[in-house]
């Protein structure tokens, strides 16, 4: 009898799972390597609209290296993973965070696969705290010195119980002239107001329900809605990251380019 190789068939699930699922609730894997109190922990997330236009170069899709070492992706000779609307770790379990040394580090994008730094797009250097969680929210606005607008986050929030869950909200549709508002219909109010292209409101404890939520992101202070995420579980014990995405002059379905609110398990 030939022998079932359980892991590689677990992943394979959770990657033909995720790739069928319409709900766009995306959740990050655990990393390959387990956790260490001496390394940091960064999740990536590209919502850049302009990455051509940005780094004057093809730089839609691109390898994340750090100190010369490809960290999007389990194996240095795969192809780049990252591209509008992915995420690294990848999606799958319950959460994930790769391990990269602390300290200050240099992060590049770069294109390659044999020789990873083959096409240079970008390098830029930061300081990354032992025993600390990051998300690097790749945006247009990537070559800033200023970290808050680079959004390099560092993910901030208590561990819930079964009874509540965290979230947070980035508007990152830079291009927009407007704030937005999130309107939960479950808790039938709106839970993050005037939120600005550019800003982060950080994590805020809500109250977990059985019943599933539908988000509206609407114009601020008015019931016009820019995108509605139906049927979202927001389960206790969770940490997530609520963002509208995109181009603000883009309402195409199915456009991973256009704007469009969409949620991201942090753990």
């Amino acid at each position: 009898m030939k022998k079932i190789n359980i892991p590689f068939a677990l992943a394979v699930l959770a990657m033909v799972t995720g790739f069928f699922s319409c709900k766009r609730d995306i959740a990050l894997k655990d990393p390959a390597v387990p956790a260490s109190a001496n390394s940091a922990h960064v999740s990536f997330i590209d919502v850049a609209v302009n990455l051509n236009t940005v780094l004057g170069a093809k730089a839609d899709t691109f390898n994340i290296l750090i100190n010369g070492i490809k960290v999007t992706g389990y194996t240095a000779g795969t192809s780049p993973v990252m591209t509008m609307g992915s995420i690294y770790p990848l999606a799958g379990t319950s959460y994930g965070y790769a391990e990269v040394p602390t300290g200050d580090q240099t992060i590049k994008f770069a294109r390659g696969v044999n020789t990873l730094d083959s096409v240079l797009f970008y390098s830029f250097n930061e300081t990354f705290q032992a025993n600390t969680y990051y998300t690097l929210l790749v945006t247009d606005s990537i070559k800033s010195s200023n970290d808050q607008l680079r959004m390099v986050l560092k993910d901030n929030f208590t561990l819930t119980d079964s009874t509540a869950y965290n979230m947070r909200f980035i508007n990152t549709v830079l291009n927009d002239t407007a704030s937005v508002d999130v309107y939960s219909a479950r808790q039938a109010k709106t839970i993050f107001a005037g939120v600005k292209p550019g800003a982060v409101v950080d994590f805020g404890q809500f109250r977990s329900s059985f019943v599933s939520d539908t988000l509206y992101c609407r114009r601020a202070g008015t019931t016009t809605n820019l995108d509605v995420l139906n049927t979202q579980q927001l389960n206790g014990y969770r940490t997530y990251t609520l963002i509208y995405e995109g181009d603000a002059k883009n309402a195409t379905a199915k456009d991973p380019k256009r704007h469009h609110l969409v949620a991201y398990l942090n753990r």
